[in-house]
């Protein structure tokens, strides 16, 4: 009897899990695809704690097939593919794209004047807090600061690095 209990638990996780998954996905390819913009679809997000532990099995195994080359997971699943990558999936895709995941969506913008007109407007993008605290280690900085303290510390922390 405890076998078998076992045995259904071990077998009903996985299932539910991939169940929870495809419907996250699903959710977030429908408001993703209201923006337009292309979209690249992952269906495990690249910031799961057990896709980053396996990750660095399972990508290396699968680069050597050519056909699994191009799978969006195997390209852009794997930790810091962006730098590796470089501006060619901006070259493919557009200067705009996003990617869906069963997480979140993730907006990638290579192009000046649309991010110069995200920065100007800050308080209609609402940067996502759970991200921020990483960066919180040494306290409250420029990074991280709430809405309301960031023209302060922007003030103390700007002229080194202007032009002017």
């Amino acid at each position: 009897m405890l076998w078998l209990l076992f045995t259904t638990f071990w077998f009903i996780l996985p299932v539910s899990w991939s169940v929870r998954n495809s419907y996250r996905l699903y959710l977030n390819y429908v408001q993703a695809k209201k923006t337009g913009v292309p979209l690249v679809i992952l269906p495990i997000s690249p910031q799961n704690p057990m896709w980053m532990l396996l990750a660095d099995i399972i990508v290396p195994v699968f680069q050597r097939f050519i056909i699994a080359q191009h799978w969006p997971l195997i390209r852009y699943g794997r930790r810091s593919w962006e730098f590796k990558d470089k501006a060619r999936v901006h070259l493919e895709l557009g200067e705009i794209f996003m990617m869906v995941t069963p997480d979140k969506n993730v907006l990638y913008i290579c192009d000046a004047e649309t991010l110069m007109e995200i920065i100007q407007r800050r308080n209609e993008f609402k940067r996502p807090r759970e991200v921020l605290e990483m960066l919180n280690v040494f306290g409250p900085n420029i990074s991280n600061v709430a809405d309301e303290d960031w023209p302060r510390h922007k003030k103390a922390t700007g002229p080194p690095f202007s032009n002017e």
